[in-house]
């Protein structure tokens, strides 16, 4: 009985003491990471730390913000992969308040890409975010997910909404 006694405070000991390496390890990688970011470094070096701190600590707090950051990144440079970022916010924080700014720019992001997946995340994002002031964009472009330049561009002049944009866009030139 001692044995057993002494086998589980030992056993109790050893995972606090992972527990504390563990949360002092997550503090000196968000110190790096902070440190980098009041610097203002955006290269690669970051983001793969943003990837790994994301992948090492998921339910940290702080693994939200460097996703929904991360994808905000590679939104220039890497449709594909910002995409797949936003998606993995809105799964895995459906709840936040980037929420639904994530599944609208994996939708965006991902229709001419992905269309069928598009098409996909902009019914989801309809259906969750129903009072989302961009739930009349996302029924709009839901209409013109992988159709070709032409037929949008016919679609919009029948419907009498391009024009609008040409004056004014006419209006801004002239001035």
């Amino acid at each position: 009985m001692k044995i057993f006694k002494y086998s589980f405070l030992l056993a109790t000991t050893l995972v606090f003491i992972n527990s504390c390496n563990n949360q002092n390890e997550e503090k000196t990688f968000l110190s790096k990471i902070e440190l980098l970011e009041t610097q203002g470094v955006k290269n690669d070096s970051v983001f793969s730390l943003y990837e790994e701190f994301i992948g090492l600590y998921p339910n940290n707090a702080n693994s939200a913000r460097l996703t929904y950051k991360l994808a905000e990144s590679y939104k220039m440079t890497d449709l594909s992969k910002a995409a797949t970022l936003y998606r993995k916010y809105f799964d895995n924080y459906p709840d936040s308040s980037e929420a639904a700014n994530s599944l609208f720019n994996a939708a965006f992001l991902l229709e001419n890409i992905e269309p069928l997946v598009s098409i996909d995340l902009y019914k989801k994002f309809i259906n969750t975010f129903p009072e989302d002031e961009r739930t009349e964009s996302a029924k709009q472009n839901l209409r013109f997910v992988g159709k070709p330049a032409e037929y949008i561009m016919d679609q919009l002049k029948k419907q009498g909404l391009l024009e609008g944009e040409i004056d004014s866009l006419k209006q801004e030139i002239a001035q």
